[in-house]
């Protein structure tokens, strides 16, 4: 049980503020919570299936001209229901525990929709995503779990920082036509490939962006990811 300033000090130092509220929620106001290891890490696995949802979801938008949706969710004919569910939760005496499983199903709904969106271009998928993360986004709101009090993205190790800082040397040379044959290509999307199989989609991220950055493009294809000059 913590019992002490110095022990939520060190609770928020150790797991930070996002798990901590994200446990918070995961009972009634009202209900015992126990505050052990086991249930603190239990709250910080979930918390981090919400953010890589959200990133990888946005990544995938991000190659997408879409209009700003507001809260177009609210007319939605399948979106609508679920913010229903969630707000009865919150009517049923405060029950975060109950909102809390109606946003985690519905989590799971857009990692499904982010998988097909994958697959291939879909303006309508597309759309349907940026609706559903904006509803997400007004459920974190609600909870008092938003994106403010998520950690930073990763940092990049080293060999990954020392390959683009070679390939920038060879673009400033003029040598990007040779980049294709280079092991530095192959070595980054590598690197790149093993930070989204870790599900670290923020370092797998800063590097698909740092290439943009140079002019050159990164595209996911079934079994395999080719590079093309922008």
């Amino acid at each position: 049980m913590v019992q002490t300033l110095t022990e939520i000090r060190a609770m928020l130092d150790a797991y930070g503020p996002l798990t901590v509220r994200y446990f918070l929620t995961s009972a009634r106001y009202r209900d015992k919570l126990d505050f052990t290891d086991d249930n603190l890490n239990a709250a910080r696995s979930a918390q981090q299936r919400l953010i890589t949802a959200t990133r990888e979801a946005r990544r995938l938008l991000r190659v997408y001209d879409l209009p700003e949706v507001g809260e177009s969710w609210r007319s939605d004919e399948q979106l609508a229901p679920v913010w229903q569910e969630f707000s009865a939760a919150m009517n049923d005496d405060f029950n975060t525990a109950r909102a809390l499983g109606a946003m985690n199903q519905f989590i799971t709904a857009i990692n499904q929709a982010t998988t097909e969106l994958e697959k291939g271009r879909d303006e309508a998928l597309a759309g349907s995503i940026a609706m559903r993360l904006a509803m997400l986004s007004r459920m974190r709101w609600v909870l008092g779990i938003t994106e403010e009090l998520e950690p930073a993205d990763t940092e990049l190790d080293e060999d990954t920082l020392a390959g683009l800082r070679g390939l920038v040397s060879k673009l400033s040379n003029g040598a990007s036509e040779e980049i294709a044959s280079d092991e530095l290509m192959s070595h980054l999307i590598e690197l790149r490939a093993s930070a989204r199989k870790s599900k670290d989609f923020a370092a797998a991220d800063t590097i698909r962006n740092g290439l943009q950055e140079l002019g050159i493009l990164l595209e996911d294809k079934p079994g395999e990811t080719i590079w093309k000059k922008a």
